[in-house]
């Protein structure tokens, strides 16, 4: 499990990739198919909602976080407690975040305003596979 805290903002370029202490992040256009097998985790996203600019980073203070299927948002540290993620692991937690908000608690949930929609053209598939 991954729980080095990110000392910086990592922005994130769609199609492209990164990498940051820890992480490589890759994000790919998916219009078809199923969510191929991956050494870390995977998101399917909406491309619409991915359409900005969008960076990796840990929890702050007062971060909020609207989980798919859920109509309102709540504290990212609820969430966590909810989610049971391990308390000496939360700030190592990746999130992807857009300028509206957590996108994806990574490894965790996708927040619902961010969830791929049925259009194959409104698909972006975003993987974290850990490094070293």
């Amino acid at each position: 499990e991954q729980s080095l805290a990110l000392e910086a903002c990592h922005e994130v370029r769609i199609p492209g990739e990164i990498f940051m202490p820890g992480w490589e992040v890759r994000a790919s256009l998916q219009f078809q198919g199923d969510v191929p097998p991956a050494s870390g985790p995977v998101a399917l996203l909406s491309a619409a909602a991915l359409a900005g600019r969008v960076w990796v980073r840990t929890r702050r203070p007062g971060d909020r976080f609207q989980p798919l299927g859920m109509a309102h948002r709540k504290k990212l540290q609820d969430f966590m407690v909810d989610s049971k993620i391990p308390r000496d692991q939360r700030d190592g937690v990746p999130l992807l975040v857009t300028p509206r908000g957590i996108a994806w608690v990574v490894g965790w949930r996708v927040a619902e305003w961010a969830r791929a929609g049925d259009e194959p053209t409104d698909r972006i598939l975003v993987e974290f596979s850990p490094k070293g």
